[in-house]
Formats: C-alpha cells, structure tokens, sequence
C-alpha cells in the first residue's frame, strides 16, 4: 500500500501539468525525465537504494514507490492527452 501511494504522489501532479501544458515544452522536459528514469532496471535501482540507506521494509516500499512513479507518470499523461484532444 505504501509504494503504490509513494508511486501516485510525485506522479499524478506533476503529469497533470505536462498534460495541461503540452504546447509550453514542460511536456518535453518531463517526458524525457521519465523516459531516462524509465531505463534503469527497477532491480538495480532498488538494490543500490537498498544497500544506501538499509535493508529495511520501509526503504524497500519507498524504493518501489520511487521506481514506480514514472510508471504512474506516463499513465497519467495518456489519460490527461487522451481528455484534451476530445
């Protein structure tokens, strides 16, 4: 429960504003944010983050929720593009 809040906090704002200002270069900015966050294999990162700061079960949920918010970003986008062009 903890990552999947985790992956929709950064996430859903701050795709809502990508979407809504597609024209203003924010959208192009973040896509290509996520797009590189999206390349790192979500083990790799997760280990270092665990090795980082403790191999605890609350890093691991941040860790995951952290991994999983470009996931939830990209998401979001579809929806809010999906919304304006109608």
């Amino acid at each position: 429960m903890l990552k999947t809040i985790i992956a929709f906090l950064p996430g859903v704002p701050i795709d809502l504003e990508a979407g809504f200002y597609r024209a203003s270069g924010i959208d192009e900015t973040i896509t290509r944010v996520i797009d590189a966050l999206l390349s790192f294999q979500t083990f790799v990162s997760v280990h270092f983050i665990s090795d980082t700061y403790g191999q605890k079960p609350l890093i691991a949920s941040i860790a995951i929720g952290i991994i999983g918010s470009p996931i939830v970003v990209r998401l979001v986008r579809g929806t809010v593009i999906g919304i304006m062009s109608s």
